[in-house]
């Protein structure tokens, strides 16, 4: 089947839930003075199931829970990780650093991370809580963010001063900065 689904201008990523029942659709504009939506579509039926309006009008990134009961959202214009209850649509919102922009999650899914841009930090959150645990400095202006397959260390690319920030998951600060071209501080 192929349909077209109106959601509104300015729309950006998107993600599939992982039992594949639902697609979140993120805005990168807020609209008519009430935040910037997020459409939930029905993946079966391609209803809109609900339209979740959050602070701001930047959504940049989406990721769900394995089980898919909580979607993560790296909310840039806000400064904050919000997190949606995929049964109840109901929104936490975790303070995190300016220009909150990617995230990536443990393989336990007991930690979400979050790459922020502005503040040249990451955030990490604890999704049993929903609590912020750290804003660990890192280099300038992160953009990526992605997690070693065993869980032990998050790297962020930092795009102004070209490096690669490496971040113990156990003592949650820097251990290693890498430099295209050479060896990093602290070696490889």
């Amino acid at each position: 089947n192929i349909a077209t689904i109106p959601v509104g201008e300015g729309h950006g990523e998107e993600a599939v839930t992982p039992d594949g029942a639902r697609v979140f659709v993120l805005h990168q504009r807020g609209q008519h003075g009430l935040g910037c939506p997020v459409y939930v579509i029905d993946t079966a039926t391609y209803a809109v199931l609900n339209i979740i309006y959050l602070p701001g009008n930047w959504l940049k990134d989406i990721l769900f829970t394995p089980d898919g009961r909580f979607a993560y959202l790296a909310n840039q214009s806000a400064g904050q990780v919000d997190v949606i209850d995929t049964s109840t649509y109901q929104v936490t919102i975790i303070p995190a650093g300016a220009g909150s922009r990617r995230l990536c999650i443990s393989p336990a899914a007991d930690r979400v991370y979050c790459a922020n841009y502005v503040a040249n930090t990451v955030t990490v959150v604890d999704t049993a809580t929903k609590q912020l645990v750290a804003n660990i400095p890192v280099g300038q202006s992160p953009r990526a963010i992605a997690m070693k397959s065993n869980g032990t260390e998050v790297y962020t690319a930092n795009t102004r001063d070209g490096t690669v920030s490496v971040i113990s998951t156990t003592t949650l600060s820097v251990v290693r900065t890498l430099r295209p071209g050479g060896v990093g501080q602290g070696g490889l």
